[in-house]
């Protein structure tokens, strides 16, 4: 009986800790991205140095990003969220509602933006949950 109870013990201590414990989750990213939509990425990359593509349904809008932080103390910067997205070319598919991806979509080129929402790096999906300014307005 000993022996059995020493056998399991042996066994039990030679299994990683990671496989008997939980999964970590990552915690959510909620991301706000100002800047000013382009016509295209050599557009926006003349304006500014980051760019991020947004893909709402089959067209590519392209925004040069002034500032992006990310809300609620996460450990993660803004910065550091468009590095984790740099091997993609920075860009995301924009879900959410059909009223803050129309507003998006429809915005001119030129237009001062802020957009807010949710990051999936896995999916690179940015869900939509704000969407400020649209009107076009003059390169400074």
């Amino acid at each position: 009986m000993f022996r059995a109870i020493a056998a399991a013990v042996v066994i039990a201590s030679c299994v990683p800790a990671s496989s008997r414990e939980f999964p970590v989750i990552p915690e959510p990213i909620i991301l706000r991205l100002t800047g000013r939509l382009a016509l295209d990425r050599a557009a926006a990359r003349a304006e500014r140095p980051d760019v991020v593509g947004l893909r709402i349904g089959d067209d590519m809008r392209w925004m040069a990003i002034d500032q992006a932080v990310t809300l609620r103390d996460h450990t993660l910067s803004g910065r550091a969220v468009l590095n984790l997205l740099a091997p993609f070319q920075s860009s995301v598919v924009v879900v959410g509602a059909k009223e803050l991806r129309e507003r998006l979509a429809s915005a001119p080129a030129g237009a001062q933006l802020s957009i807010e929402g949710l990051v999936d790096r896995g999916s690179r999906t940015f869900l939509l949950r704000e969407v400020q300014g649209g009107e076009p307005t003059s390169s400074p």
